[in-house]
């Protein structure tokens, strides 16, 4: 996130940091990164998905996920699939044995129906709640992503115009050029 802020104050104009200032830089970053992360939901979801990896105690109904879960797309216990279930329609709440269910209690609790009788290795893929970023964070982004945020920052804070549809188009582009653990970037591997 600090080399982006670095490029957007250059590309500003304001490479001693005079005008600009770090707090502006990184709220610009945020909004940038919020439209983008709404565009990448839309596109591809996958690039922003959270893995956990866990393990049930016998007798307690629930793990916590690492982050906040706006979405979850899979659960797997003991490498299965596992379904959701709306928790109204669980009649016995004391019911133990190998969890076949699931459902959220809130965005960081993943409860387990049965309530485990073990340990049992539980794998959940979702979508995080969005958190604002600081300056040591990772982008996780290609450089061609970040060089849009760039872009969109530059635009807030010089008082231009930030065209965020084009982005939907070129974001396509960039994410049609991913296959598997090959990225292709501008023609280059």
């Amino acid at each position: 996130v600090s080399d982006v802020m670095s490029r957007a104050w250059v590309a500003a104009g304001d490479a001693g940091q005079i005008k600009i200032s770090n707090y502006q830089m990184l709220n610009a970053y945020n909004d940038a990164n919020r439209i983008m992360r709404k565009l990448i939901l839309d596109q591809f979801p996958n690039m922003i998905e959270q893995k956990d990896n866990k393990t049930t105690t016998a007798g307690t109904s629930f793990i916590t996920l690492d982050k906040k879960a706006l979405r979850l797309t899979d659960v797997r216990i003991d490498g299965r699939k596992i379904g959701a279930i709306d928790s109204k329609q669980i009649t016995d709440l004391t019911a133990t044995g190998k969890p076949i269910n699931y459902y959220m209690d809130s965005l960081e609790t993943l409860s387990l129906y049965p309530i485990p009788n073990g340990e049992y290795p539980v794998f959940a893929a979702y979508i995080p709640a969005y958190t604002d970023a600081i300056e040591t964070d990772e982008s996780g982004y290609p450089t061609e992503i970040e060089t849009l945020i760039m872009n969109y920052m530059v635009a807030m804070l010089t008082g231009g115009q930030a065209d965020t549809s084009a982005w939907a188009d070129e974001l396509g582009r960039i994410l049609g050029n991913i296959d598997g653990d090959v990225l292709m970037m501008g023609g280059y591997y």
